[in-house]
């Protein structure tokens, strides 16, 4: 072949029967770019651009040669052909519109619905471009129900990933928090001490601080009260006229003794003994058990109170040390409250060993029912609440271990083993089924406590895991690939 007849081979191609690294390079291009643009960019575009060069083949002979190159592409090189098709998902999965069938904040359920409903969409338009004639339609449909396949597992795929992830990033963290765990009491202790320190800095807060906090207290109780309405209804509620009156005698005695040269300040220790007495009013609940206006007024108290306490200056602090007693104070409020959520998981962990179905059962119990409380209480975070419900082990996993384990599960696989194997064949089943309800007392066991030295410590917070960014990158790649795979 001339040098001429060698350039138009590798450039335009030439239906010789054999395919030259030029051809092959652009089949290569085509497939990627069918697979990236859900077939609105390939062959018969590749054709069209062409069949336009005057003295080549036209378009339908130049579509033949297209397909016929790509025919012989996957069939001597399938890794290639195999690689153009996920690399050209994988692109279009990054470009703008890529994410479309991602809902990142929903249940695993719904974004599996929403994916595989993207996926159906794209594969479905991919088969049609990719149709010919009459066939477009069922390759159209063929191609949707691929589409909707790969769409649907994506967010698995996602999840899975993730899981993984975070299961390994995290191991270290959880050892440490796992060998450095401590009980309610050592948290009650530390919190006294904190306390203690709290009060030996001795901080106090100036006249014009103090009149400063009843003002910003009693337009915060106002704003959350009662209608401004004349008569008894208008009235704030009774929680809110106590503190504020608690604030406004304490202002009072501030602001005569100023005026007569004596102790110019108000013990800060005493705004946390008037915290503490909102904090249990702000608890109050009616007949019901709904949190009560006056808890709501109550509970404003508290916040403007803490915020007033955060935000101190040199200024408002004329004795004692203002940095060390916030501080301290800071840190024996978080030991009490990790003490409180602490305490609560070691009862659960001691009531569960009471019960007749084992601790595993008894420890579902417990959690459950703590966390049926929180809804009400807020004691829990959201992160401490997932936490505790791998205890309960509402995965997959948790629960085929949990079906197998418990009675009807070891009855069926007593019988099943019975029915296949004999005597020895049940032998087998009752053994496996003990030994997934030991599984699931160990794994339920495991992690109550790593809930317990986690939430103890509060380091749920700071735990590595995989950006939901990556995951749904994850899903998106999952999901375009799966689509173009399908033609």
């Amino acid at each position: 072949m001339s040098i001429g007849g060698r350039v138009k081979d590798n450039i335009i191609g030439v239906d010789d029967g054999v395919m030259s690294t030029g051809e092959k390079i652009g089949t290569w291009l085509n497939k990627a770019g069918e697979a990236m643009s859900l077939g609105v960019v390939g062959d018969e575009a590749s054709a069209a651009a062409a069949a336009a060069i005057p003295g080549g083949m036209g378009y339908d002979e130049r579509l033949a040669f297209e397909r016929q190159n790509e025919a012989r592409l996957e069939r001597e090189n399938p890794g290639a052909a195999l690689a153009a098709d996920i690399g050209g998902g994988v692109v279009g999965a990054l470009l703008p519109g890529g994410a479309i069938g991602n809902l990142a904040k929903s249940g695993l359920g719904v974004r599996a619905l929403a994916s595989g409903a993207a996926g159906a969409g794209m594969g479905g338009v991919y088969g049609y471009m990719e149709g010919e004639g009459e066939d477009r339609a069922k390759s159209a449909q063929e191609g949707a129900m691929w589409g909707a396949g790969a769409g649907a597992a994506a967010p698995l795929v996602g999840a899975g990933v993730k899981r993984v992830a975070d299961a390994i990033m995290q191991r270290g963290p959880i050892k440490k928090a796992l060998s450095a765990a401590k009980t309610a009491a050592d948290q009650r202790a530390g919190s006294r001490a904190a306390y203690s320190a709290f009060e030996g800095a001795d901080a106090q807060i100036s006249p014009e601080a103090m009149d400063r906090l009843r003002s910003a207290v009693a337009q915060r109780i106002d704003d959350a009260g009662a209608p401004k309405i004349p008569g008894p209804l208008g009235k704030s509620p009774k929680a809110g006229r106590q503190i504020n009156q608690t604030l406004a005698a304490m202002n009072d005695e501030v602001q005569a003794a100023a005026a007569a040269g004596q102790g110019p300040a108000v013990p800060l220790k005493a705004l946390e003994d008037v915290r503490k007495q909102a904090g249990k009013l702000g608890r109050e609940v009616d007949n019901i058990g709904r949190p009560t206006q006056g808890a709501f007024t109550a509970k404003q108290a508290v916040d403007e109170i803490d915020q007033f306490i955060d935000g101190l200056q040199t200024a408002d602090v004329p004795v004692g040390d203002a940095n060390a007693a916030t501080a301290a104070l800071k840190k024996a409020r978080e030991l009490w409250r990790s003490s409180m959520k602490t305490q609560m998981l070691e009862n659960a962990s001691d009531e569960a060993d009471n019960y007749l179905s084992g601790t595993a059962g008894g420890l579902r119990n417990q959690v459950k029912s703590l966390l049926r409380r929180n809804k009400k209480t807020k004691m829990f975070s959201p992160k401490e609440e997932e936490a505790l419900r791998r205890v309960i082990g509402n995965t997959a996993l948790g629960r085929s271990v949990r079906l197998l384990g418990d009675g009807l599960g070891a009855k069926m696989a007593t019988l099943g083993g019975g029915a296949t194997g004999g005597i020895a064949g049940a032998a087998i089943g009752r053994g496996a089924s003990e030994l997934a309800s030991n599984i699931g007392d160990s794994m339920a066991e495991r992690n109550m406590e790593i809930a317990k030295a986690l939430i103890s410590q509060g380091a749920l917070q700071s735990l590595p895991e995989m950006p939901t960014a990556t995951r749904d990158l994850i899903e998106q790649l999952t999901r375009r690939a799966g689509v173009a795979l399908s033609q």
